[in-house]
């Protein structure tokens, strides 16, 4: 999943444009200095690529949780915690016995119904996405499927 995101983020691109460009320089000049940086920025690229997810792998996976209250939503594990607004995400479903929450770039926030304490928790839950979010319709476990 980190590959992924690395080769469709912005940064890495970049950093992998720049590494050709170097290497167009090296080749027009005929410098072994522009060699050497070109094979520097294209090496630290292959690196990010291939060592950075491997090191994420390596983290053990924590408890976290979501918070939801009128001001917006605050995930929260060992590490730290963030606050997101409301406008985070676009709009919301469920499907079967998950709620899901559709993010910027289809993205997805999953909350699932056993994570509730009652079934008022789970319909307080509903009311607040409800006065914040559009919601795309509630879907059977078979229609999500397929």
């Amino acid at each position: 999943m980190l590959r992924y995101v690395l080769l469709r983020s912005r940064g890495p691109l970049a950093m992998l444009a720049v590494g050709f460009v170097i290497l167009g320089i090296a080749v027009s000049v005929g410098k072994p200095l522009w060699f050497a940086v070109a094979g520097a920025e294209l090496l630290g690229w292959v690196g990010l690529v291939t060592l950075m997810p491997r090191a994420s792998v390596r983290t053990r996976q924590s408890e976290h949780t979501l918070s939801f209250s009128e001001n917006g939503v605050t995930a929260a594990n060992v590490h730290g915690s963030q606050r997101f607004e409301w406008s985070h995400w676009r709009l919301w479903t469920r499907t079967g016995d998950l709620y899901l929450l559709r993010g910027p770039r289809g993205l997805f926030t999953f909350v699932p119904g056993r994570a509730f304490a009652s079934p008022d928790a789970e319909v307080e839950f509903r009311q607040l996405l409800a006065r914040h979010l559009p919601s795309a319709g509630r879907r059977s476990a078979g229609a999500a499927a397929g």
